[in-house]
């Protein structure tokens, strides 16, 4: 059996979760209050004294009905987005899989080029793209300078003259 004050600690922790909730929304504690009171058929200060662990407040019958249902309404919701955002997830990681398959399956490495010379020598046909490709650079490469890389001071050798 629950005491009063269990009952009271429930359901503050309920309406704390819908004022969170409420406030990412809406972006005002304020506007969650008001909202939530409107809701629940309360004022905002009530909601606010409750939030706050107020000693002169209390939570009718009726009032506790309601928070439960509301609560139990965003918690589905809240499933609901979990569970479209892991079908999603799981699209997105059957076309990356398909994908890699057919471009092992084609025999073809990195950047179109062949896997294996087996791979080169299947045979005539047309050539086959990858089915994932690097994405390019946007920006024109470097320069070639005219310095070879042991030219630079940190190869050479501290004894070689110059």
């Amino acid at each position: 059996m629950l005491t009063a004050a269990q009952t009271f600690d429930d359901k503050r922790g309920k309406i704390v979760d819908l004022v969170a909730k409420l406030t990412d929304e809406r972006g005002s504690k304020m506007d969650a209050y008001r909202a939530l009171g409107s809701m629940l058929g309360t004022s905002s200060a009530w909601v606010r004294r409750i939030v706050g662990r107020r000693d002169d407040v209390r939570i009718d019958h009726h009032v506790a009905l309601k928070i439960r249902d509301l609560h139990d309404r965003l918690c589905v919701r809240v499933a609901r987005a979990a569970d479209a955002a892991e079908a999603r997830n799981t699209l997105i990681q059957e076309q990356i899989d398909a994908a890699v398959h057919a471009s092992s399956a084609a025999g073809l490495g990195v950047g179109g080029a062949p896997a294996s010379p087996a791979a080169a020598s299947r045979g005539a046909g047309p050539a086959l793209l990858p089915a994932l490709a690097l994405a390019r650079s946007r920006t024109a490469p470097p320069a070639q300078s005219s310095l070879d890389l042991n030219d630079l001071p940190l190869w050479q050798h501290p004894i070689a003259p110059r």
